[in-house]
């Protein structure tokens, strides 16, 4: 089969499984592929044994595929994490100009409009709200009123500036609000693919230890091929620290 067509038909199987199945990630990714192509490499030598008791004789193939998919849906949710990060850094820039030019525009506009009863209530002090999306409307909104009534800013001797500088600065953090929420949705989506991609190829690798464990339950030196070197360190660590303990 050609290899696109496989790693299309893995993606969709992927895809189907349930978010249910889901299970936090043990061991670190990193770790976890190159244990998953270790164990690829090792069965080879088992093939004949493996196939006598029901397993497949794809199962290395099966397993370089399954790791293959889980690394690139790794590299891929990493690149749009940093992304993510990127975008939230401007939008954060972005977003306290904003906020400090809107303080700036309601304190001048406050002030040209005192003797005027029906604008003030427009910038009154409960004008300024924190959610992202009303203060980029706001500060649009108050470009356009500034403009409507330049004649009363001019005397207040007022920077006409500020008003495009409000509309540009409106248009662009809308522009950075958006693709930051856009980035987030499919960060999700990247991570739920590579969380699943971790279950696909979990589910194999699981399959083929037990297998493993079962033949060579005898032969310490072909089980240990079909354990994790990550669990045993871990355990050997736990081991040494509750001895260390017991003997204070």
């Amino acid at each position: 089969m050609d290899q696109t067509v496989e790693l299309t038909n893995i993606s969709d199987t992927i895809r189907a499984i349930s978010n249910r199945d889901i299970v936090k990630i043990a061991i670190p990714v990193d770790i976890y592929l190159q244990e998953a192509e270790n164990l690829a490499l090792w069965c080879i030598k088992d093939q004949m044994q493996l196939m006598n008791i029901g397993m497949s004789a794809d199962i290395s193939a099966d397993l370089r595929l399954r790791a293959q998919t889980l690394r690139s849906a790794q590299t891929h949710w990493i690149e749009e994490k940093n992304t993510v990060s990127e975008i939230q850094q401007k939008w954060e820039i972005t977003s306290k100009q904003a906020c400090v030019l809107q303080d700036e525009l309601l304190y001048s506009f406050r002030y040209a409009f005192r003797n005027k009863p029906k604008l003030l209530p427009l910038v009154k002090s409960g004008y300024k709200r924190k959610k992202h999306t009303v203060l980029i409307q706001d500060l649009y909104d108050l470009s356009i009123l500034g403009m409507k009534y330049q004649d009363l800013l001019i005397p207040i001797d007022f920077d006409l500036n500020k008003l495009n500088l409000a509309k540009t600065l409106s248009e662009q953090a809308a522009d950075r609000f958006a693709k930051l929420n856009c980035l987030r949705m499919q960060g999700n989506e990247s991570k739920l693919f590579r969380d699943k991609a971790y279950i696909y190829l979990k589910q194999l690798v699981d399959e083929v230890c037990c297998a493993g464990k079962y033949l060579f339950r005898n032969d310490p030196n072909r089980y240990q091929g079909y354990t994790s070197e990550f669990i045993r360190r871990k355990n050997n660590n736990r081991n040494h620290k509750k001895t260390d303990s017991d003997q204070l």
